[in-house]
Parts: structure tokens; sequence; C-alpha cells
């Protein structure tokens, strides 16, 4: 039994991070004040989330795979649906007759009108995040930067579909594909990580140049 409740917390608690850290994102918890949506605010921004959400959503990923060690995918998105409270939202409204009228009947928890929108698409977001951002594997040597490359192709392109920026707001908003060991052990070329980071990010940012020139041409 011990071992069940170890089991399920290990998914459940960072469950509950993701899902209060989205709720206070979209000011379900107006009441709790600055100090909450300042805690939320370092639990899903860079570089702290690296070392909070980011860690929460691996251990997510690794309870839904299952094995000998985690919930399983089923119970995993059961869990979800109930974290964010739609576990009756998901399902078929009721409906009732009231005062002479049939009406449909919104589950229990759901009846704040603006709730129900704001937390299916915090759901749906975090179940995109979950089965497409898995983590990469590990590098094959030493000079190896394909993992990074990939990391800031991406990061660089959610930014630039957002809108245009500066090479400073480009280079800013693809930090967060930066990890801290390539920040710190200057394991991409000889010349130290940082530089080798901003060596990468012009590489990666020269190809989309190139491929946008080619897609208007």
């Amino acid at each position: 039994l011990a071992s069940t409740k170890v089991v399920h917390s290990l998914c459940d608690h960072p469950l509950r991070c993701i899902a209060a850290s989205q709720q206070i994102d979209h000011h379900m918890w107006a009441k709790n004040g600055a100090s909450t949506a300042g805690m939320a605010l370092n639990y899903g921004s860079i570089p702290l989330c690296r070392s909070l959400r980011d860690l929460d959503l691996t251990m997510v990923q690794m309870s839904a795979c299952g094995f000998n060690v985690g919930l399983g995918a089923r119970r995993v998105f059961a869990l979800l649906s109930n974290r964010f409270s739609l576990e009756n939202y998901l399902c078929d409204p009721d409906r009732k007759n009231s005062f002479g009228r049939v009406a449909w009947v919104k589950p229990p928890r759901m009846q704040e009108p603006e709730h129900p929108e704001l937390l299916a698409e915090s759901f749906f977001t975090t179940v995109c995040v979950l089965v497409s951002d898995l983590p990469p594997p590990p590098p094959t040597s030493l000079d190896d930067n394909s993992v990074l490359r990939r990391n800031l192709r991406r990061e660089l392109l959610h930014a630039l579909a957002v809108e245009p920026r500066s090479h400073s707001e480009a280079m800013q908003a693809a930090s967060a594909a930066v990890s801290r060991r390539d920040e710190t052990e200057g394991n991409i070329g000889s010349s130290g990580g940082a530089s080798s980071v901003r060596t990468v990010f012009a590489e990666v940012l020269q190809s989309i140049g190139q491929q946008r020139n080619q897609g208007c041409g």
C-alpha cells in the first residue's frame, strides 16, 4: 500500500503544481494576491522553469509510460482531467426539467461561466506538451550539438511566428532551449558554452532566414 501511494504521488504532486500554475496564469486565483502570481511566473518562466515546471512535466511523462513504476497513460489522463476539474465536463451534460423547462445542466464544479473554457484550454495545452515535448536523447559525443540546434530552432520559430523580433529579443526567446549544461560546461566546441550557444544560434537564425527567402521567391 505504501509503495502504491508513492507511485501515485510521483505523478499527482507534479500535476497539482502544473494545474495550479495554469489556473493562476488565467487569473482564477486572483484573491491570493501578487505573491501567488509571482510564484506561478517563476514556476513557468526561464530560467527557473528548467528546475521546476520542466521537471514536473518529465515526472508526469515517466509515470504515463507505465513500466513498473508508473501509473500508465490511462490513469494519468484520468488524474490529469481530475486536477483540471474536467472529469465531469468532458462527459455529456445532464438534461434536467427545472420549473417546467428542459435544459442542459453543467457539472457541479463548472458553474462559473468563464471557468470551463479556461480550464479546457489549459488541459489540452498541457496534454499537447506532455505527448509532444519529450526529453531529448543524450548526445552521441562531446561535439554533438544536434539537440541544442533542434531546440533552438523550435523556440526561435515559435517566437517569430508570434511577432517580429529584434536580434536580442529572438536570442532571449530562444534561450528557453538552452540547458544549464550548455551554459556552464562549454561542451559545444572549444570556445566555451556561452559563445558556442551564440554561434549555434546565429547558424540556426541564418538557416531560417534562407528558408524564408526561398519560400518567398
